[in-house]
């Protein structure tokens, strides 16, 4: 199923006649309206690189505006934060050359409660901007939830959740992991080790927000 980061036309028709207001002041037009941009953003919690990625890259701490953004995203199923969380993270981060924009394979159930696949939207919205290509490169098996989960729990369930598509299309290549939302990190290890197990070449991470713990 292709999935787009512009809304179709019955999207387009609420968004005129129910329009969104903003998280932080309620204006009309946007879920964050350009006047509270600036809100969105802080200082990233510090963390230690993460096993197999040569670079973690966190635009804000998941507090704030960033946390309300997130959860109307993922609990309010509204698809126009993954535009704005992809236009953060362009904003944000440092330049990117030569690399494959991926996401992090989202449950299905997750998609089938929201109806889009967040992490397929803010990915490719971000290759977009920044004119980079979206390649789909891993799948992602069985049901586990990670929220709510201490660090130990999260690391034993994630493994071998992530399996590569296709060895052959991710050989020697760069890659630049797209991810909403990381806590201890264990998603991040655990699909840089599939893009390792399929002989990536570098792999790194670009995420909106990290949970202050």
């Amino acid at each position: 199923m292709k999935l787009s980061t512009r809304p179709n036309l019955r999207e387009a028709i609420f968004d005129v006649i129910a329009p969104y207001d903003c998280l932080r002041c309620g204006i009309e037009g946007s879920l964050v309206c350009e006047h509270c941009w600036a809100y969105l953003f802080g200082d990233p919690p510090g963390s230690a690189p993460f096993p197999g990625l040569e670079r973690c890259i966190v635009v804000t701490p998941y507090q704030g505006l960033a946390k309300a953004l997130v959860h109307s995203m993922k609990v309010d199923a509204q698809r126009q934060a993954c535009g704005l969380i992809a236009r953060a993270m362009h904003e944000s981060a440092t330049p990117f050359s030569a690399v494959w924009v991926t996401s992090v394979p989202t449950a299905a159930a997750r998609i089938r409660e929201r109806g889009f696949d967040h992490g397929v939207l803010i990915a490719r919205e971000f290759a977009r901007l920044r004119d980079l290509p979206y390649r789909p490169l891993l799948i992602r098996r069985g049901r586990t939830k990670q929220a709510g989960a201490s660090r130990a729990v999260r690391t034993q369930q994630i493994k071998g959740v992530y399996q590569p598509k296709s060895k052959n299309a991710i050989k020697g290549q760069h890659i630049l992991v797209i991810d909403d939302v990381t806590t201890t990190g264990a998603t991040l290890v655990e699909v840089a080790s599939a893009l390792k197990s399929a002989d990536a070449g570098q792999v790194d991470a670009l995420v909106f927000a990290q949970t202050i713990q």
